[in-house]
């Protein structure tokens, strides 16, 4: 029979870097202060080969007692589950979640996903997409990026995207990175006839024309309006880019 164990030396344990940061501890904080650690759910830990103990499994009770001053209740399993299999979380993990968990352990297309986001405010899941070669938010890739096989195998479409977003913000359009928006950049990206530096020079001198619109379908025809602006030459970019879309995502027959 497995002994739960207690102690008050916080510094015997460290989490795993493969795990969620502390978030929403209020209503955990209330029942500990309540009912102190019950010992029903003592956290799982493993040896490191030191001194130490890894914490598998309770990483938010063990932040909360430390804050509360409580003793920590533990278990010592050198097993080889995982915390999915352990607890199967204390709330569902997030996309964010296994980026910032991959991250803590440098994996390098993660940490430029990362990089990535942060600098142009786009969603996660229609960055995953891009640099996958798809039109944001199309594609699913939860499980490769769940997994940490997730790997980055284009780069052109999502270099566009960052340079026009950037620019829009630049000349004041705040909504840069709303979701439709960044939708419909990154389909007209996608048209070979399209030239960025000339939608460029639009947004320089049309920036004050440029509206939130409700939908992917009305940004479409916001983009197609200013690149062809005071243009002699005027092309579908709407339709070509609907076009475009639909030979990198197309949808498979049952």
């Amino acid at each position: 029979m497995i002994k739960i164990m207690q102690t008050k030396e916080y510094s015997m344990f460290r989490p795993n870097k493969f795990n969620r940061d502390v978030e929403k501890t209020k209503e955990l904080e209330a029942s500990m202060r309540c009912h102190g650690w019950i010992d029903a759910y003592p956290m799982h830990v493993h040896q490191n080969g030191g001194r130490q103990y890894i914490i598998k499994a309770g990483n938010h009770r063990f932040y909360v007692a430390q804050k509360l001053g409580l003793p920590v209740k533990f278990v010592v399993c050198n097993d080889k589950a995982t915390i999915h299999e352990l607890e199967g979380a204390t709330r569902a993990w997030k996309m964010k979640d296994y980026l910032k968990s991959f991250c803590r352990l440098d994996k390098l297309d993660y940490l430029v996903v990362k990089e990535y986001c942060e600098e142009t405010g786009m969603a996660l899941s229609y960055a995953v997409s891009m640099f996958n070669g798809k039109t944001a938010g199309t594609g699913k890739y939860n499980k490769v990026f769940q997994d940490g096989s997730f790997h980055i195998t284009h780069t052109v479409q999502t270099d566009m995207a960052r340079e026009i977003i950037l620019y829009l913000k630049k000349y004041g359009v705040a909504f840069a990175n709303t979701s439709s928006l960044v939708r419909a950049i990154s389909r007209i990206i996608l048209v070979p006839e399209f030239n960025m530096e000339h939608l460029k020079a639009k947004i320089k001198t049309f920036a004050h024309t440029i509206e939130r619109k409700a939908n992917l379908d009305q940004y479409l025809d916001m983009l197609e309006e200013l690149y062809n602006k005071q243009s002699r030459q005027k092309i579908p970019l709407k339709f070509l880019a609907i076009e475009e879309a639909k030979k990198r995502n197309p949808v498979k027959r049952k």
